[in-house]
C-alpha cells in the first residue's frame, strides 16, 4: 500500500463516492417495482442528486458517481449535469443486477449494454466500476479485466485482487480510484479520463 501525504495541517482524509442507483436498485437488485419504491428512486434522481451537485459545487469537490446504465437512460438530464460538472461516471451495472445468479454471457451483455449507454450519453466509457450488488459471480473479475477497467472500487476489491493487470504489476497509480484530473505522485498522466 502507498502512503497518503496530507496537506500541511491536515490530520485525516475522507474518501466519498456516490452510488447513483435511482430506480434501478428497486428494479434490479431488490425486484421491488412498486410505486412507493420507484418514487424513492425518482426522488433521488430529481431532488437528491441536484442537492448533492450543489453541495459538491459549493465546496469545489469532484466525485465518482457509480451509476447504472438504466439510471443514465432514465434520467439523462441530471446525469448530463453530473458529467458536465466534472464528476467521474463509473460503471455500476445496467439494471443494478445481482451478478451471482446470472451466467457469464448475460453478465458480459449487461456490461456491454452499460458501455453503450455511457457512450451514447457522454461519448466515453468508464474506466472504473463497482459491482452493482456488492458481490461477484465466478466470472465477474475476469470480465472486469477483459473489459479493460483500470479499477474496481468494490469494498473488498483489494482482498479479491480486483485490480487491472497494470495495477498488479505495480504500475504507479494503476488501480487507484481518482477523480477526473487528479494525479498522484509519479503518474505519467491522468488516470481517469473524461
Amino acid at each position: 500500500m502507498g502512503h497518503l501525504k496530507l496537506p500541511e495541517g491536515r490530520k485525516i482524509a475522507v474518501n466519498l463516492g456516490v452510488d447513483f442507483d435511482a430506480q434501478s436498485l428497486w428494479l434490479g437488485g431488490f425486484n421491488r417495482p412498486s410505486p412507493s419504491f420507484m418514487s424513492r428512486g425518482e426522488f433521488g434522481a430529481e431532488v437528491g442528486t441536484p442537492r448533492l451537485l450543489a453541495l459538491f459545487r459549493k465546496h469545489d469537490i469532484r466525485m465518482t458517481f457509480f451509476t447504472p446504465g438504466h439510471t443514465v437512460d432514465t434520467f439523462p438530464a441530471i446525469n448530463r449535469k453530473v458529467f458536465d460538472a466534472g464528476h467521474e461516471i463509473a460503471r455500476h451495472g445496467y439494471h443494478h443486477e445481482n451478478p451471482t445468479p446470472i451466467g457469464r454471457d448475460t453478465e458480459r451483455r449487461l456490461i456491454d449494454l452499460a458501455f453503450a449507454t455511457y457512450q451514447k450519453h457522454f461519448g466515453t466509457r468508464p474506466t472504473g466500476c463497482r459491482s452493482p450488488y456488492w458481490d461477484y459471480s465466478e466470472n465477474t473479475l475476469d470480465l472486469i479485466e477483459e473489459a479493460g477497467f483500470l479499477y474496481d472500487s468494490q469494498p473488498d476489491g483489494a482482498r479479491s485482487g480486483a485490480l487491472s493487470p497494470a495495477a498488479r504489476a505495480g504500475a504507479p497509480g494503476a488501480g487507484q480510484c481518482r477523480r477526473p484530473g487528479q494525479q498522484g505522485a509519479g503518474d505519467p498522466g491522468q488516470l481517469v479520463s473524461r
